[in-house]
């Protein structure tokens, strides 16, 4: 008999590594599954995400009574939620209260990038009220194996399996990038402070101005005015014919972006394990980044990329002016992520893993069924 799924995750419209997850994720797996999905948030700008507005109360009312009409419609044997943190994750407890009033089971699918802002900083009354809500899964699932044991101090470590971000490889198709030109390197996230934005601004002012390198900045604003500060930031330090502002991208837009890029830069503060950095490795490109979260889970200081200490932008801008100059290693680099992005973070192999835990959720200890370590032993985790 075949799985009825209903999966709960952002519209169409809303940028960002949820959204592209999905995008992936969804028509392969309801190859095998009955699978219907669930929109929440449509077409809403990062800097209005996580405020306590009236327009923000209207909407995720409608959101509630949209969600109980497709339950009751659809009659799922299990729901999967994708959640992140603060004001979302508040929300979305909301659909874990009418799940198991409605008795179904559940997987919460943790996107979150701090820990503190899930669980950590918060108040006693909140910290309490997270840990008996994400203990109404029967299932969490982490983004790499770090988020994995900071989630084991809310829920028993045997009931959290550890999903890395999956694409559709195919998709992704590396050109021939030439050596004797100038060399992009490649931002793709929020922009503002966490995902290190200003700092590889800082750090273009530290590379020499013949150096063959531009800075493509894509993504929209963390906060309010963050767009505008980046654009300050680099008409003050003189590198606007080095730098460039795009803005958000999806589609081809950004497709084109990473196929014309030869360097990705994500130098964050704290993050979960970037969707932008799986599809950086799929289009072949070599990676600056910071040893946060689970990034050095997939890249390797030295072997497929370089990584460097948050906020030091000197040895950031060292990073990048190393891979303008060595081609060879950069060409390296990109086939050595090219290579892994094929052999372990693709789509298909994610979403038979997928059903493999469905099934052990919806038929605990039955005969024949996967196990979780079995389940978290085809991660190569």
């Amino acid at each position: 008999m075949t799985l009825k799924i209903l999966m709960v995750g952002p519209g169409p419209g809303k940028p960002g590594g949820i959204l592209a997850l999905t995008d992936a994720l969804v028509p392969v797996l309801a190859e095998d599954v009955d699978l219907h999905y669930f929109p929440t948030v449509q077409r809403f700008a990062n800097s209005e995400m996580g405020q306590f507005s009236l327009r923000n109360i209207r909407l995720a009312l409608n959101q509630y009574g949209r969600f109980i009409r497709d339950l009751v419609r659809f009659r799922p044997d299990l729901v999967h939620i994708h959640t992140s943190q603060g004001l979302g994750w508040l929300k979305d407890t909301f659909y874990v209260a009418i799940i198991k009033l409605y008795g179904r089971s559940l997987i919460l699918h943790v996107h979150a990038a701090e820990y503190d802002e899930l669980f950590g900083r918060k108040s006693r009354l909140w910290q309490a009220y997270t840990r008996f809500m994400m203990n109404r899964a029967e299932a969490v699932i982490a983004v790499s194996t770090e988020w994995k044991k900071a989630l084991g101090q809310l829920v028993p470590l045997e009931r959290i399996h550890p999903f890395r971000p999956c694409l559709n490889v195919r998709e992704f198709s590396p050109a021939e990038r030439q050596s004797n030109q100038t060399i992009n390197a490649l931002f793709l996230g929020t922009v503002g402070t966490r995902k290190g934005a200003f700092d590889l601004i800082e750090a273009m002012q530290r590379i020499p101005d013949q150096t063959p390198l531009r800075l493509w900045i894509a993504g929209g604003g963390e906060k309010e005015g963050d767009l505008e500060k980046a654009r300050q930031k680099i008409h003050a330090l003189g590198l606007q014919e080095r730098c460039e502002l795009i803005g958000i991208v999806q589609g081809q837009q950004k497709a084109d972006l990473l196929k014309n890029a030869h360097i990705f830069a994500l130098p964050s503060y704290n993050e979960g394990l970037p969707f932008a950095i799986i599809e950086a490795m799929a289009a072949g490109l070599a990676i600056v980044a910071t040893p946060v979260g689970g990034i050095p889970e997939v890249v390797q200081h030295e072997q497929n990329g370089l990584l460097v200490t948050p906020g030091d932008t000197e040895a950031l801008a060292a990073s990048l002016m190393q891979l303008t100059a060595d081609s060879q290693l950069r060409q390296a680099m990109g086939q050595h992520n090219r290579h892994t992005a094929c052999q372990e973070l693709d789509v298909r192999p994610y979403a038979k893993r997928l059903v493999a835990l469905y099934e052990t959720v919806l038929s605990p200890g039955q005969t024949g069924r996967p196990s979780s370590q079995t389940i978290n032993s085809e991660l190569h985790i």
